[in-house]
């Protein structure tokens, strides 16, 4: 489980250590923000997961991932703290967002 109390210590953390894009899950694909690229489930790995707890709602959770791509594209990808929540999403990309237990 995540040590960071809140998104934003989580997110400074993470741009502190290179993570400087902002992802975007699509159906079938990560798009980054400020390189306007898309990346394929093949194409990135997860190296971190943060779970954000929402005490005054624990259902309404964050989850924070860190993610590098083949082509050494480090980011965030902010959601929420069940991936499978996005039913439209292919199952190879959920696969890949699932498969890492949190940091």
């Amino acid at each position: 489980m995540s040590n960071f109390k809140t998104i934003e210590n989580a997110i400074e953390t993470l741009r502190n250590k290179g993570y400087s894009l902002n992802f975007e899950v699509g159906k079938e694909q990560l798009f980054a923000y400020g390189i306007d690229s898309s990346f394929g489930p093949d194409e990135f790995e997860v190296n971190e997961i943060h779970v954000i707890e929402n005490a005054a709602l624990p259902t309404n959770n964050t989850v924070i991932y860190a993610v590098e791509t083949t082509s050494h594209n480090k980011g965030i990808v902010e959601g929420d703290y069940r991936v499978e929540n996005h039913p439209y999403l292919n199952k190879k990309l959920l696969y890949k967002l699932n498969r890492k237990t949190p940091s």
